[in-house]
């Protein structure tokens, strides 16, 4: 058996079982989904005023993008040992309900125009359409808002001087 070979036994079988795998393996799945079913290839996002125009597949690279690090972060509490496994689990599952959440909206959105609000008489979905945008909005601020929180939390357990605790054998030889 050359080294160069694979063995089955030596490929682990937990790194790819792990949850936080979903914030890079998901994002793009959901994007690709999207493209395909999805009713139009774009939607509109209008963030503080401003409009844009973007298709499914470059929210899914925007996500995974931004979800990268925090990622990067979850790998290396855990080879550091110093992970606090319920709040990777919510930091895991409060991304992936945002990330699900924001398609959903976009895709409920009624074909209503941002111009129309200069309009004397606005359409009647109009008001519907402002709150809905209002709403995503906000969820784009809670989703980089959790983002940034772990990225600290993260980095605040991985750089913290661990005390030692003194061994009571070794207070008593001093």
């Amino acid at each position: 058996m050359n080294s160069d070979e694979i063995n089955p036994d030596d490929i682990r079988t937990d790194f790819f079982l792990r949850f936080e795998n979903l914030l890079i393996f998901l994002p793009p799945v959901i994007a690709y989904l999207l493209c395909i079913f999805a009713d139009n290839q774009y939607c509109d996002v209008v963030l503080f005023d401003n409009h844009f125009i973007i298709s499914h597949l470059q929210a899914g690279v925007f996500w995974v993008s931004i979800l990268f690090i925090p990622y990067i972060l979850h790998y290396v509490l855990r080879k550091k040992k110093r992970s606090n496994h319920f709040i990777l689990f919510l930091h895991v599952f409060s991304s992936l309900v945002l990330i699900f959440s924001l398609p959903y909206i976009y895709w409920k959105l009624p074909p209503v125009k941002e111009e129309w609000k200069n309009l004397t008489l606005p359409p009647p979905n109009f008001e519907q359409w402002e709150n809905i945008i209002q709403l995503a909005n906000n969820l784009w601020q809670v989703f980089l808002i959790v983002q940034f929180a772990f990225i600290i939390y993260a980095l605040t357990r991985i750089f913290k001087k661990r005390n030692p605790v003194m061994v009571y054998e070794d207070a008593a030889n001093r």
